[in-house]
């Protein structure tokens, strides 16, 4: 359920957040339970047909996307909800409307390539390890970023410390930081300096997000589905 909770600053306190949650779900036997009809409304005792559902979002929302029935951005507006912090909140939901005016499917990845070289690596990685599957999204969608880095990704581990940046762009070493502090719990950004379009362009915010996603939820979030704008 989704309950009232201090603003979360860093993402530091974020996977502190994340890792509590892991404890509390076990993702196998969720999918083993439900299907994707049991999570239907019209079955919840928090929702009436005269004045439909008394949570702005669905407070079952982790459960859904373990059984890959949860839209990309009802995954990524409960998770707003949880950080509680009014300008990320703003800007998920701004990054949501603008694919709703396209009356276009929001995207997991920022292009084809981007697509192809994670999942050319995802069979490889250990895909219990949601900080290890969040570093290599966010690290394969620069083509610069990974051809520096790829050599260090192993199927459990990143050797981050062994990864030299050399004449990066700002943007790719944004990408670079933002791994870091998924994987190592380090703090190059704040919540606050990632919900601000001037530090952080819409590409790179979308890249960050849906990697903060599946640090969140576990590898199911590369399930979510993305045509669904509720």
């Amino acid at each position: 359920m989704i309950e009232a909770c201090n603003t979360i600053d860093g993402l530091d306190e974020f996977i502190t957040l994340c890792e509590e949650h892991k404890k509390e779900m076990n993702t196998a036997a969720v999918r083993q339970l439900y299907r994707d009809q049991d999570f239907d409304c019209y079955y919840c005792l928090h929702f009436s047909r005269r004045n439909g559902c008394k949570y702005q979002v669905c407070p079952f929302t982790p459960d859904k996307v373990c059984c890959g029935c949860a839209s990309l951005a009802l995954a990524l507006r409960f998770m707003a909800v949880e950080i509680n912090n009014s300008r990320l909140t703003k800007r998920v939901n701004l990054y949501i409307s603008g694919w709703r005016a396209k009356k276009k499917n929001m995207m997991m990845f920022v292009d084809d390539q981007h697509q192809s070289v994670f999942y050319s690596h995802y069979p490889r990685l250990y895909h219990e390890n949601a900080k290890l599957i969040a570093a290599v999204y966010l690290l394969s969608a620069d083509k610069d970023l990974w051809n520096c880095v790829w050599r260090y990704v192993n199927s459990n581990d990143i050797s981050f410390s062994r990864i030299k940046p050399k004449d990066m762009l700002p943007e790719t070493y944004t990408l670079l930081c933002v791994a870091k502090d998924l994987y190592l719990n380090t703090r190059h950004f704040s919540i606050a300096e990632l919900a601000d379009p001037i530090v952080i362009d819409p590409i790179r915010f979308r890249l960050i997000v849906n990697a903060m996603g599946i640090r969140r939820y576990g590898y199911s979030f590369l399930q979510c589905r993305v045509g669904d704008m509720s």
